[in-house]
C-alpha cells in the first residue's frame, strides 16, 4: 500500500521540514476526534529519537539530494508546484509510511483476513467497548453513537444503547441509557465507552462525556443486571473524570483510563484511575453518593485515586491523545497504550495494591502510533492492541519480568467500509475460543486512514491459529 523509502522520505519532508498549513482548521484539541493547525507545527519541533523517526531523517536527507539532483529548478518553465497536503493527507502518508516499515519485518499472513462477523444495524453508528459476562458468556457491546453529527457537535441522530451480541453475530439492544432519568445530565447524552462486569455481577460501564462537555462531567456507571438481563435500574459510582474510557476489573480495585486532562502547559496529558472494590461497591447505592474525584491540575496527589499520570509526548502525524486502552494478563501484570502516540506502559503492583515497579515497553511512534483498545488472551497468553489510525491489529506474546515485548501485525488494511470485514477503525477486541472479535468504531478523526463514517457498520472476526 506505500512505496517505502521515497514515500517516508517525501512525507517526513512534508512533515518536519514546513508543515505550517494555512487551510488547516483550528480547534481546542488533535486527535479524539479534534483537529488544530497548531498540530501540524508542533510535530515540526518535536525531537523524539524513535528508531522509526532515525530512519526518517535519513530517508530525508538521501530524498533531498535525489530532489537536487532530479528536481527541476523553480524557475524552469516544466517545473509545476504541487498543491500543499492537508493536514489529513500528511498524517495519512505518515501512518502508511508505518504500514511500509512494519511490512519489511512481518508479513502478514492471509488467514488472518478479517471476515464479517455481525453486520450492526443502522441505528449503531459508532460502536465501541466490549464485555463478556464471565457466568454466563454472553458478550455485551457498548454503542455511544457520536459519529454523523454535524460538525461532530449538538445532540447525536441516535441513542446511545447497550447491546448483545449472539454468537451467530445477532444483536439486541437491552438498553437505551439515555431513557434512564436519575443518570441525565445538562448535556442529555451518555457516551458509553468501555465495558466492565464486577464481582457483584452488575456491568460497569465508561460514561465518556467528554464529547459533549469536556468540564469533568464523565463518569462510572453501574447497570444493574439479572443475569444477562438489566433491571432497568442504573447507579453513578464515580464522578468527576474527564474522558472515561477504558474500564476493567483486576483483584480487589477497578481501574479506568482517562484520556484527557487537558493541563494547559502540557501538550497532552491522561491518567489511570484506582478505586478498591469496597469503596466501588458501596458507592452509588441506597443513599451512599458516588466517589467525587477531583480535577487533575497537576498531576500525581491532586487525588488520591490517580494511579498514574502521563505527559503524551509530540510525534509526527499524530494529536494529543494519553492513555486509552487497558489489560491484564494472568500474572495481574498491567499494560496500557496511549490513543495518539502508541506509547506503552507495564505496570506491576504490589499486594498493597500499590505500583512496585512500571515501565514503558513501546515508546512514542516506534512500531505503531495508535493504541486504542486492548486485550490479553489466555490462550495464546498475547496482548493484542487495536490500532485505529492504521486499521490494523497488533500483538505481542507477554514477555517474561523485565524484558520487553517483541510486536508483530495480525492485520492491517486500508481504508474501507467494512462490508467485507475489513477492519474500520478497529476500537476494541475480545477473544472468545479461537475468535477474535473486533469492533469497528468508524469515526474519522484527522489522525486516521479512516477518512468516512459509512454504513454499514459491523464487528469483524479473525479466526486465530
Amino acid at each position: 500500500m506505500k512505496r517505502l523509502t521515497v514515500l517516508f522520505a517525501a512525507l517526513a519532508l512534508t512533515v518536519f521540514a514546513g508543515c505550517e498549513q494555512s487551510n488547516t482548521p483550528k480547534t481546542e484539541h488533535t486527535g479524539f476526534p479534534k483537529e488544530k493547525k497548531e498540530a501540524a507545527a508542533e510535530v515540526c519541533t518535536a525531537s523524539i529519537e524513535t528508531e522509526a523517526q532515525k530512519g526518517t531523517k535519513a530517508a530525508v536527507a538521501d530524498a533531498a539530494k535525489e530532489k537536487t539532483a532530479e528536481t527541476p529548478a523553480a524557475d524552469t518553465p516544466s517545473a509545476e508546484k504541487k498543491p500543499e497536503k492537508s493536514y489529513k493527507e500528511q498524517n495519512a502518508d505518515i501512518v502508511n509510511a508505518y504500514k511500509a516499515k512494519r511490512q519489511k519485518t512481518n508479513k502478514l499472513n492471509p488467514a488472518n483476513k478479517p471476515k464479517v462477523y455481525a453486520l450492526l444495524p443502522k441505528e449503531y453508528v459508532t460502536p465501541d467497548g466490549m464485555a463478556v459476562n464471565p457466568k454466563t458468556g454472553t458478550i455485551f457491546l457498548s454503542v455511544p453513537n457520536y459519529a454523523r453529527r454535524p460538525n461532530n457537535a449538538g445532540p447525536k441522530i441516535f441513542p446511545a444503547v447497550l447491546a448483545k451480541v449472539s454468537p451467530d453475530g445477532k444483536t439486541e439492544t437491552i438498553l437505551e441509557l439515555e431513557k434512564i432519568d436519575n443518570i441525565k445530565l445538562a448535556t442529555g447524552q451518555i457516551g458509553p465507552m468501555g465495558l466492565a462486569f464486577g464481582p457483584d455481577g452488575h456491568l460497569y460501564v465508561a460514561d465518556n462525556q467528554y464529547f459533549f462537555d469536556p468540564s469533568n462531567k464523565s463518569r462510572i456507571l453501574r447497570v444493574l443486571m439479572d443475569g444477562d438481563k438489566p433491571t432497568g435500574k442504573v447507579e453513578i459510582v464515580v464522578d468527576g473524570t474527564k474522558l472515561s474510557n477504558a474500564i476493567m476489573w483486576l483483584g480487589d480495585y477497578l481501574y479506568l483510563t482517562d484520556t484527557f486532562f487537558d493541563i494547559p502547559e502540557h501538550h497532552g496529558t491522561g491518567g489511570v484511575w484506582q478505586f478498591t472494590k469496597d469503596e466501588i461497591l458501596k458507592a452509588g447505592s441506597g443513599e451512599n453518593p458516588p466517589i467525587k474525584v477531583k480535577p487533575i491540575t497537576k498531576g500525581l496527589g491532586d487525588d488520591p485515586h490517580l494511579l498514574a499520570f502521563h505527559s503524551v509526548k509530540k510525534i509526527p502525524g499524530s494529536g494529543n491523545g494519553g492513555p486509552d486502552g487497558m489489560t491484564a494478563d494472568s500474572s495481574g501484570v498491567i499494560y496500557y497504550g496511549f490513543f495518539d502516540t502508541g506509547e506503552m506502559h507495564r505496570i506491576v503492583l504490589g499486594k498493597d495494591g500499590k505500583i512496585a515497579s512500571t515501565d514503558e515497553i513501546h515508546p512514542a511512534g516506534e512500531y505503531f502510533n495508535c493504541c486504542d483498545g486492548i486485550y490479553y488472551d489466555k490462550g495464546t497468553n498475547k496482548v493484542y492492541i487495536n490500532d485505529s489510525a492504521a486499521n490494523a491489529v497488533h500483538a505481542f506474546v507477554v514477555p517474561k519480568a523485565g524484558e520487553k515485548p517483541v510486536f508483530e501485525t495480525v492485520w492491517e488494511n486500508g481504508d474501507t467500509d467494512g462490508a467485507d470485514g475489513s477492519l474500520d477503525q478497529p476500537c476494541e477486541c475480545i477473544v472468545v475460543g479461537k475468535k477474535m472479535i473486533i469492533v469497528n468504531f468508524d469515526w474519522d478523526f484527522p489522525e486516521l486512514l479512516n477518512t468516512k463514517s459509512d454504513d454499514p457498520s459491523t464487528l469483524s472476526v479473525i479466526e486465530l491459529p
